[in-house]
């Protein structure tokens, strides 16, 4: 059985939302397993580089990228600049708008679907991603 820390050495990972939370958690388990890391965050640079380190301290390479993701722009940024860096195995996209509180709390699901639902259920953004992968105007699974 393979070490732990080498189950997945080689492999490059992004983890969008990964400055934080369940996408930190997420980010810093790939990078004790062996993976390169590409963090994402929105605007919080500071934690962002704190994951960023972690990798680095491994061994791993890493790097950060800020990115507004309910911008069609910045996604199509995000998605060049991994590429750029290097080929990517593994792509976790745990960023996400909070829906439940706040002022979108009241937002009818039609109205959560079509101001969030790009982000989740983005074709373009998918094929860009995966770019071996066909697509068609359907969401990718």
């Amino acid at each position: 059985m393979p070490n732990a820390a080498d189950i997945l050495k080689g492999q490059t990972a992004v983890v969008t939302g990964s400055s934080s939370g369940i996408g930190r958690a997420t980010a810093l388990a790939l990078a004790d397993a062996g993976a390169h890391l590409l963090v994402h965050a929105r605007q919080n640079g500071s934690d962002a580089e704190k994951v960023e380190f972690h990798a680095r301290s491994l061994g791993r390479d890493s790097r950060v990228v800020l990115a507004e993701l309910s911008d069609p722009a910045e996604q199509d940024r995000l998605v060049e600049n991994a590429w750029a860096w290097r080929p990517i195995d593994i792509w976790i996209n745990n960023a996400g708008a909070d829906v439940l509180t706040g002022d979108a709390a009241g937002w009818s699901f039609e109205d959560s679907c079509r101001r969030c639902g790009r982000l989740m259920l983005s074709p373009r953004c998918d094929c860009r991603v995966l770019p071996d992968k066909e697509c068609g105007n359907a969401a990718m699974a």
